[in-house]
């Protein structure tokens, strides 16, 4: 895959996107996905949607990843058990991250003094 990412012949590479189906399956994916995102905005609350829109945009990524690099868990256990970890703490991170109520500004009324 990388080879093909540095294609020094850039038509060559261009033609051979266009002529993979799963060029155009990702499109409709994240088509699909969006109308998802913009329906469950409309249907339900901003609070319950965006933790897990994020949690689920950073499973997909890392899961995505693993999946076309050919990653596997390193052998050693303790190795395994910190990469399971990071991948939970990012995904627990960025709900976190989203979570309105955790940071709740109140706005503040405007004081006007009498004379």
């Amino acid at each position: 895959m990388t080879n093909d990412l540095s294609a020094r012949e850039p038509v060559a590479f261009a033609l051979r996107l266009v002529s993979d189906p799963c060029f155009y399956g990702v499109i409709v994916c994240n088509i699909a996905g969006l109308v998802l995102l913009q329906n469950s905005f409309n249907a339900a609350r901003g609070i319950i949607v965006m933790p897990l829109s994020s949690a689920l945009s950073n499973i997909v990524a890392i899961v995505g990843g693993m999946a076309a690099f050919a990653e596997h868990l390193p052998g050693n256990r303790t190795a395994a058990a910190m990469r399971i970890i990071a991948f939970l703490l990012t995904v627990a991170g960025s709900a976190l991250l989203t979570d309105s109520r955790a940071v709740a500004v109140q706005p503040v009324a405007p004081r006007f003094e009498s004379t």
